[in-house]
């Protein structure tokens, strides 16, 4: 099990996990880390093109941002990894990635969102983040629509420069 227990459910747990594996991403825990350690993962599944991850742990002073993409399709096969790069990020640097989440609104979205939206194709945006102990996984299906009114104008804007900053 990748997310923590009930934080998504089971069928999304294997899906997204099987992309996770895949991509060779760590199972993500505050357990036995320290009251500074910092972890914010995105993952993309675009139904037909290609998945993506991009992840940011941050532990004392040691920063690393790290950002995969395989040659499989987000809504089927998770494929194999065709980019995987990893780059150091100084301090400023994260403390920016880290208010441009939070001004998403993230730390208080409910874990489904409201007004019942359903998609049949898409993308699905994983949001995993650890911070001061707290571990939270939201899921939000395809932010590019009806964006403003969902109230994700920043998450859109949030996920686009993350993924482009590493996978550009």
């Amino acid at each position: 099990m990748y997310l923590p227990e009930g934080s998504v459910n089971d069928v999304e747990q294997q899906w997204f996990g099987r992309h996770l594996a895949a991509m060779g991403e760590p199972m993500l825990s505050a357990a036995g880390k320290p009251k500074d350690y910092v972890a914010v993962r995105l993952l993309r599944l675009p139904t037909f093109e290609r998945p993506s991850v991009v992840r940011l742990e941050a532990e004392g002073d040691r920063i690393a941002r790290r950002a995969v993409e395989t040659d499989g399709r987000g809504g089927f096969e998770a494929g194999n990894v065709v980019v995987d790069r990893t780059d150091m990020l100084t301090r400023t640097q994260a403390d920016v990635m880290l208010a441009e989440l939070d001004a998403t609104g993230f730390w208080s979205w409910p874990v489904e969102e409201e007004g019942g939206l359903i998609f049949m194709d898409g993308t699905e945006f994983v949001v995993e983040a650890i911070r001061n102990g707290e571990h939270r996984v939201r899921v939000r299906t395809s932010p590019e629509i009806g964006t403003e009114e969902r109230g994700l104008v920043k998450f859109a804007d949030f996920c686009e420069s993350q993924f482009a900053a590493i996978l550009a």
